[in-house]
């Protein structure tokens, strides 16, 4: 796993949301948590390639399912508006993090 990738999609879901990290993995089932949920899903499995058991159990202990089911309906346009980042330019920030790694 690559800690700093995770740590910095992490970020990106919580500030663009407003919400903790903490509230996300949290059990309650607000509907103001559902969009970051979905979006760290998202990144953890599309950009990351983490399998839908990790992304589960990194998100608060969650079934396969939740992720599957949260990665499915994650709607990126809404998320990239909100961010003010584009979506080029989050998959090049992230592949900084990896080339740094095979230096």
């Amino acid at each position: 796993m690559n800690n700093e990738a995770l740590e910095y999609i992490r970020v990106i879901a919580c500030r663009t949301y407003g919400v903790s990290y903490d509230e996300i993995i949290s059990k309650n089932r607000f509907k103001h948590l559902i969009p970051p949920r979905k979006a760290l899903a998202y990144f953890m499995r599309n950009i990351l390639g983490y399998s839908y058991p990790t992304i589960g159990s990194l998100m608060g202990h969650r079934d396969h399912t939740t992720a599957m089911y949260l990665v499915k309906k994650f709607d990126k346009e809404d998320f990239f508006r909100r961010a003010q980042i584009s979506e080029a330019d989050l998959i090049e920030k992230m592949r900084g993090f990896f080339e740094t790694k095979l230096d």
